[in-house]
């Protein structure tokens, strides 16, 4: 983590946003001179071109980040370009570490140390899904890149957000994966009630054709199952989690101001 906080160039998706992300815009001028730091192909269906890869660094760069452009570029397509001034990096990042994405590398259909390639579909020759991890700024969740492919072969960016990833996996069974995440940081208001964050739930329409959104049904089964319990998909600091309430049972949502002045009134423990 870095301290201090380097300004996004793109505004980031509301939580409840279902609007198309914004791409980041280019980090420099056509006058930069880049350096290529990997380069590599892959196919994903017998006899097709191989999608050509091209990860870059401008000369002279010497903030946070492995990379900070990607090309792809798809026989018969025009090239693929994006860019983000936070910079990428190693999706296993050791100053990054993270249980998530040391084992999702190890279904990472390419051999890269940067770009994470996961199957989009059950079934073979099935176009992939590229996922692009951001070094992160202060107190902010990750911001997390995920790519697809069109039927025609054309990339799209399917997801441009703030967003800890935390699985990816089929939660509906149509064969597709979700890709699930936490779009806030969790903090600790008073003793044992924390913020309300649930997690969110991305799917992409299949055959692709546009960015993939926040599904609300899905993230309430989600949040259910594996969170405290669900209060809509916006993060909110005047919601809260009592984690262990005076009654006692399981944790419980509500109002942030209501909560503190049940722990409050809560009686001390005997020491």
């Amino acid at each position: 983590m870095v301290s201090g906080c380097k300004l996004y160039t793109m505004q980031a998706a509301a939580p409840s946003a279902a609007s198309a992300p914004a791409a980041t815009p280019p980090a420099s001028s056509s006058a930069t001179k880049w350096k290529a730091v990997e380069e590599f192909g892959y196919a994903w269906k017998p006899g097709q071109t191989p999608v050509h890869f091209k990860l870059e660094l401008p000369d002279g760069y010497e903030d946070p980040g492995d990379f900070t452009r990607i090309h792809i570029q798809v026989k018969g397509q025009p090239e693929f370009v994006l860019d983000n001034q936070d910079g990428w990096i190693a999706y296993n990042s050791q100053e990054q570490q993270s249980d998530v994405y040391a084992k999702l590398g190890k279904r990472n259909l390419v051999q890269s140390r940067f770009v994470l390639i996961l199957p989009d579909s059950t079934r073979a020759g099935e176009p992939p899904l590229v996922f692009l991890r951001s070094w992160v700024y202060a107190s902010d969740a990750e911001r997390l890149h995920v790519i697809g492919f069109k039927s025609s072969g054309g990339p799209i960016t399917l997801l441009n957000t703030e967003l800890d990833l935390e699985e990816v996996t089929d939660l509906d069974g149509d064969g597709h994966p979700e890709i699930i995440g936490s779009p806030c940081m969790s903090e600790e208001s008073a003793p044992g009630v924390l913020t309300y964050d649930p997690y969110h739930v991305y799917q992409a329409p299949h055959p692709i054709t546009e960015p993939a959104k926040l599904s609300v049904e899905l993230s309430k089964a989600y949040n259910l199952k594996h969170y405290y319990g669900w209060a809509g998909p916006d993060c909110s600091e005047k919601l809260a989690v009592v984690l262990h309430p005076p009654s006692g049972g399981k944790p419980v949502i509500m109002d942030t101001v209501e909560a503190k002045k049940l722990m409050k009134q809560a009686p001390s423990k005997k020491k």
